[in-house]
């Protein structure tokens, strides 16, 4: 009798210890003002991810000198609770227009460079990475355990946007996306853009940012994820309010998009057919466990937090073939 005791608890914690081995969490969101409470850092520990990525918009320095903009990132740092969980978890991440810049800022923004190292600095980048010897701050991040791997690509919305020349990411950031997709071996490759892909946007509302505004790119964008098998799905920040979307391509592709913004500032969502679920417009963060099935198939568990709070607001399962 204790043989065959001792023997069901090995299969149980072999088949626990595959499940562990089996999938990834990853907590995502955007949009935090570097003063405000760090409750929403100790939420995300609590759920002890194996990564946390930004989304861009990690602090509002408009107009900031590059030595003020630096001392804003500092000031996340030297919260007791950002600094547990950088001791706990992967953090990475990308900009968007108030960490990079100002709002709406563009490729004319002249401390660029100080940008960059101000945000590599905060991310505790080593200067050995491959994303020091090019400009923008593009890169790619692996998380990887026994039985499963996902690949994210994070993307430079700002250094590059041309909005003359109606080009959101320019064509050497082109080049290496399409290059990294090609060469990707992951379960999962996620394409993390600070900016929403597939949320419809009025004219009127002519001071909102997307891909909606760079067309070419986003067909571009679209007809990459149709010219490959690869499981591929979107994470974007920006608008103040988090939801899951869903996009058909011309192709039959089903394409999923994970909004999470608003960790510290909250707006009305806008309306869109591409959304599955009503938006959350409370503050909040997201998380994604990516799970690899017997049959090698993808299912994501999408979970969205109240940032103050840390109860659940929303959760979403789905199958990616």
């Amino acid at each position: 009798m204790k043989r065959l005791i001792a023997i069901l608890w090995t299969i149980i914690y072999s088949t626990v210890l595959l499940s562990n081995e089996s999938k990834i969490t990853i907590s995502f969101g955007s949009c935090y003002k570097q003063k405000d409470d760090p409750y929403v850092f100790e939420h995300i520990n609590s759920n002890n991810p194996d990564g946390f990525f930004w989304l861009g918009d990690i602090v509002y320095a408009d107009h900031f000198s590059p030595e003020r903009r630096m001392k804003a990132y500092q000031t996340i740092k030297e919260k007791q609770a950002y600094d547990d969980l950088a001791s706990n978890t992967i953090i990475d991440g990308t900009w968007d227009d108030h960490d990079y810049a100002y709002n709406n800022a563009d490729h004319r923004y002249r401390y660029k460079k100080e940008s960059k190292i101000a945000l590599l600095n905060f991310l505790e980048f080593k200067e050995s990475h491959p994303v020091y010897s090019r400009e923008g701050i593009y890169h790619k991040r692996n998380v990887s355990k026994k039985h499963i791997s996902v690949d994210t690509f994070f993307l430079d919305t700002r250094t590059f946007m041309h909005k003359c020349k109606n080009s959101i990411l320019g064509e050497t950031q082109w080049i290496w996306l399409e290059d990294q997709i090609k060469k990707a071996n992951s379960d999962l490759i996620i394409i993390a853009s600070s900016l929403n892909i597939f949320s419809p946007v009025s004219p009127f509302l002519f001071w909102i940012e997307g891909w909606h505004k760079f067309k070419k790119d986003k067909k571009r964008l679209i007809e990459l994820l149709d010219s490959t098998r690869k499981r591929i799905i979107f994470f974007s920040g920006d608008r103040h309010y988090s939801d899951l979307s869903t996009y058909v391509s011309k192709k039959g592709k089903k394409i999923f998009e994970f909004m999470s913004s608003g960790m510290s500032k909250t707006s009305e969502p806008l309306k869109s057919k591409h959304r599955i679920k009503p938006a959350i417009e409370e503050l909040n963060f997201s998380n994604i466990t990516v799970m690899k099935t017997s049959e090698n198939k993808i299912q994501i568990r999408h979970e969205i937090f109240h940032a103050k709070e840390g109860n659940l607001l929303q959760e979403n399962i789905l199958t990616i073939q």
